[in-house]
């Protein structure tokens, strides 16, 4: 796949991913906000209210007969939280007008970009603002979902772990907002949200498919429409990612909750790499980001010490976490053992050349699985590009390939355990 990237002037900047491998094409505006509890909540709601009705079509099943007419095509808005920024997404999956029936004559790209000109300029409006039944709706139904993460144990403790390990900065908001937040919205501060986002909010668009000569034009002349108003004085900076600082001390914490399971997170600060994230992907493999890690082999299968044990990286943040779901009577074991296994992987001899090849396979594996679809693609690519980071797959593997148990090894030196937080299972 060959990406091209151009500035349009205004904040706006175009990436371009070309392939013919597929029937069907992904468009999508990524507009970037400051990473606040505020935005947050604001742009989750405004997400839902968007997608009730415009004006041209008021209603959820208005909305949908017309998204029918174009071939049924996948539309999504959305707000989700990166480790610098938060990104309100308006994209569209569609299929491509060689693919159509010869009989018609449909250019459905023009129309999606008419329909995202729609939601976005047009939407169901009374006085000036949002209408009040659908906000009032999509409120509740956040805060439905706000209440509702502690009823998934796993990722409300990865959450409770996140929260409490990074502290003040930006990346330590909650991923819904707050209940606060949410029921400080009003019609007239939604709207405002949206005006803010079109007039001040710089803009990732991307595109990945069939690029053609009328493609490009349908791109550029919505998205000059779209941003028509706006001020280059105006306009607020991309936020730079703000990373945690550690004091050396490391948290204990314990909270109760009624489950059958308990889970615990450890939380480790990494070495900072910059942009050669290669070998700490590698460490991470090995160590306990797949189902033949040392985690994995050990702590779950052999010793059978807790019902599951695995590894992510945040290779923005340089901190990883690892989750497992357990009893409190093997958490200081299973503790002792995982610390156990990154000691291991501190001196290279004690890892073998068909471990450290099998983790490279399945790392590029993974990367060559993302040009297996433009979404896929088209979503990595934008978070390479929010994080500063080079958007070239074939240059990821490469660098992945040239990583040795050495490089391994020095990134399992430069670990430290930050904080062990346990979600206590107690009778309910």
């Amino acid at each position: 796949m060959k990406i091209e990237n151009r500035a349009l002037g205004i904040g706006a900047t175009l990436g371009v991913i070309k392939t013919d491998k597929f029937k069907n094409n992904y468009f999508a505006l990524n507009f970037l906000l400051p990473l606040n509890d505020e935005n947050i909540a604001k742009c989750n709601v405004l997400s839902s209210v968007l997608l009730r009705g415009t004006s041209k079509h008021p209603s959820v099943s208005s909305m949908s007969k017309h998204i029918g007419m174009l071939y049924d095509p996948s539309f999504e808005v959305s707000a989700t939280k990166t480790s610098s920024s938060l990104v309100f997404k308006i994209g569209a999956y569609y299929l491509e007008n060689d693919f159509l029936p010869k009989e018609e004559k449909m250019d459905v790209f023009s129309e999606i970009t008419a329909f995202m000109f729609e939601i976005l300029k047009e939407p169901f409006l009374g006085n000036g603002e949002f209408s009040s039944f659908y906000t009032e709706s999509e409120k509740k139904h956040q805060i439905d979902k706000i209440k509702a993460k502690i009823n998934n144990k796993d990722s409300y403790a990865l959450s409770r772990a996140n929260t409490l390990m990074l502290g003040n900065i930006p990346a330590a908001c909650e991923s819904l907002g707050t209940e606060e937040e949410v029921n400080a919205i009003t019609p007239g501060s939604l709207y405002k949200m949206l005006v803010y986002i079109l007039q001040k909010c710089p803009l990732e668009a991307v595109f990945a498919g069939r690029f053609t000569v009328k493609t490009e034009e349908t791109v550029l002349k919505f998205i000059s429409a779209l941003l028509n108003g706006r001020k280059e004085e105006d306009l607020i900076p991309v936020a730079d990612c703000i990373k945690p600082s550690f004091d050396g001390k490391v948290k204990d914490i314990k909270e109760d909750i009624c489950a059958t399971q308990g889970r615990m997170v450890m939380g480790f600060s990494m070495p900072d790499t910059g942009e050669k994230t290669a070998n700490t992907e590698v460490f991470n493999e090995i160590f306990g980001g797949s189902a033949v890690s040392r985690l994995f082999t050990n702590v779950r299968e052999r010793l059978q010490l807790c019902y599951y044990c695995a590894s992510a990286q945040n290779l923005s943040l340089n901190v990883m976490y690892v989750r497992s779901g357990i009893n409190r009577d093997k958490v200081d074991i299973a503790k002792e053992e995982i610390m156990r296994q990154l000691d291991l992987l501190k001196n290279p001899q004690n890892i073998s050349e068909s471990e450290l090849s099998a983790a490279k396979l399945g790392i590029v594996s993974n990367y060559n699985a993302i040009c297996d679809s433009v979404v896929r693609y088209a979503s990595w690519y934008i978070n390479r590009r929010i994080s500063g980071k080079h958007t070239d797959v074939e240059r990821c593997i490469e660098e992945i390939n040239k990583v040795s148990a050495e490089d391994v090894s020095e990134i399992a030196n430069g670990a430290a355990l930050t904080i062990t937080y346990f979600l206590n299972c107690i009778e309910g």
